[in-house]
């Protein structure tokens, strides 16, 4: 955000964060995971519109049927949802997806092998 602030806007001529001394501040693994309704609910919630004012109506949204596509794929596959929609078929090995985490330094220790699951094409 700084970056914008400064950078693109010159609002403002320092990034006061860069100040603060971050190396004691450790991070932890989330300990909940979305369950399977959840993760469903979130799904169909994109399919459609908000209802309209007045008709209380809702239509299908257009980028409905590719959202569902990047959730059922990140999670099945555990990777973050950029990861998903930055994918490319260079990234596709015999069967199996290779996903370079763009959080992370570190690959996964093992690729994901769809062939079992999503029945990838020959």
């Amino acid at each position: 955000m700084f970056k914008f602030i400064i950078g693109e806007l010159g609002l403002h001529q320092d990034n006061p964060i860069v100040q603060l001394d971050m190396s004691s501040y450790k991070t932890g693994r989330r300990e909940v995971l979305a369950t399977h309704a959840q993760v469903q609910a979130i799904r169909e919630a994109r399919m459609m519109s908000k209802e309209r004012k007045g008709t209380g109506l809702s239509i299908p949204t257009a980028s409905g049927p590719m959202f569902a596509c990047i959730i059922d794929m990140s999670y099945l596959l555990w990777a973050r949802g950029i990861d998903i929609r930055m994918l490319k078929e260079s990234q596709i090995e015999d069967g199996r997806i290779r996903i370079k985490p763009s959080k992370t330094q570190k690959p996964a220790a093992r690729p994901s092998t769809l062939s079992s699951r999503l029945r990838l094409p020959k």
